[in-house]
């Protein structure tokens, strides 16, 4: 309820619009940092009220007013204002409605669809790591993670004889870094001792396969995953 001891702030104002007979619909879009306050309307020619029902109060003050500008406002029994508006979240704060103004509300730099980011990544291995070059078409946090499995037949004594081979699977963790466009970036993925033993009992001609995850999250939210498998050959005997 309004209160004519207190003075009431204009915070700010939508653009100017024509109003003609009947409903009038506006994408106007007033930006504040909260909403606990009042709507009201104002135009060159005057404001606009009609009769409330049921009864209310609403409040006027004559003149314009800049925004900004504090002013003491009248309350007016059984008057009504004409206007029906919806609030909507801003979570990237860049004064656009996240549900009909803000197509990528993760970022304030876009209101328009977030952009898409594109990853180019290669990688080879190394003696004791895989090594990845990662490139991307804009500015994000890239991180490197994947595993390397092979099946094994336990010793005899911890199961029975006969029993089929277990899978055995090593997690990989790479580093995670801010990558700029323009240059590519290269992250060590270290290879776990049990890898490194593995390969040292294979031969060169066998090789068990790393599988590896290269996510990007650019400056909009937007995320990219690329996947690929890398072959790491044995180096026991014959290597």
């Amino acid at each position: 309820m309004l209160n004519e001891a207190q003075d009431y702030r204009k915070e700010a104002e939508s653009a100017t619009e024509t109003v003609h007979e009947g409903v009038n619909t506006f994408a106007a879009r007033i930006a504040v940092d909260s909403y606990t306050g009042y709507l009201g309307l104002y135009g060159p020619g005057g404001g606009l009220a009609c009769k409330s029902t049921p009864r209310s109060v609403s409040g006027f003050f004559e003149g314009a007013a800049a925004s900004g500008e504090t002013r003491n406002v009248k309350s007016a029994t059984d008057l009504g204002v004409p206007l029906m508006a919806t609030i909507e979240d801003d979570r990237d704060r860049d004064g656009y409605g996240d549900l009909t103004q803000d197509k990528c509300p993760t970022s304030a730099a876009y209101q328009g669809e977030c952009p898409p980011l594109n990853l180019h990544v290669k990688a080879e291995p190394a003696r004791r790591a895989i090594l990845v070059k990662v490139s991307v078409s804009r500015t994000a946090s890239v991180e490197v993670f994947g595993q390397v499995g092979w099946n094994y037949k336990p010793k005899p004594g911890l199961k029975t004889a006969g029993d089929k081979p277990t899978r055995l699977i090593i997690s990989l963790q790479g580093p995670k870094r801010t990558v700029q466009p323009g240059k590519a970036s290269s992250f060590r993925v270290p290879l776990p001792k049990a890898v490194l033993r593995r390969l040292g009992r294979l031969g060169p001609s066998q090789s068990v396969r790393a599988k590896l995850t290269v996510a990007g999250i650019n400056l909009a939210g937007r995320e990219t995953r690329s996947h690929l498998r890398v072959p790491l050959y044995g180096r026991g005997p014959g290597a």
